[in-house]
């Protein structure tokens, strides 16, 4: 169980999990101070890492204090999971949760969606392009954290088209 304790200093989470590898990145003042990545799945990879993650804050006497995390677009089932897996946590814990769109993460550039479609941003709109030869930059967690590009109380970005 998390405690805030007397001593500690306070940190944040933040979470990418929109495509693979699923990246948390610790931060400690506003730096990333510790990096965990996975290759596996969203569904067994946000367990482990936020165990790694949470176990390395409590060796380093640090509390967590704030979740961020990429809402999407991306992955329908990772958006869905890390959705569910990080309000519990928020809930559980009593841990303030924040979100951002996945475009933050990657220099805005456009996110595979399926086939030869991708996800675009473009003039504060999010829409679903075609792109022969897509040229796309994988999320990355940032050195340091800015909190005013993330909204509270977020909730998954589905951009799925009708079927």
């Amino acid at each position: 169980m998390l405690t805030t304790k007397e001593g500690h200093k306070p940190c944040a989470l933040v979470v990418l999990s929109l495509e693979s590898p699923v990246q948390m990145g610790v931060y400690v003042e506003g730096k990333l101070t510790q990096a965990f990545e996975s290759s596996e799945k969203a569904s067994v990879a946000l367990a482990a890492l936020s165990a790694q993650a949470i176990a390395w804050c409590t060796s380093y006497k640090l509390n967590l204090e704030a979740i961020f995390y990429a809402t999407g677009p991306g992955s329908f089932s990772a958006m869905k999971l890390t959705h569910v897996f990080l309000h519990t946590l928020s809930v559980a814990q009593n841990i303030p949760l924040f979100g951002a769109l996945g475009f933050v993460f990657n220099a805005y550039q456009p996110i595979k969606a399926f086939g030869k479609n991708y996800y675009c941003y473009k003039h504060g709109q999010i829409t679903l392009c075609v792109l022969e030869e897509a040229t796309t930059t994988p999320m990355q967690l940032p050195d340091f954290l800015d909190p005013k590009l993330f909204a509270k109380n977020p909730k998954p970005l589905y951009l799925l088209p009708p079927v």
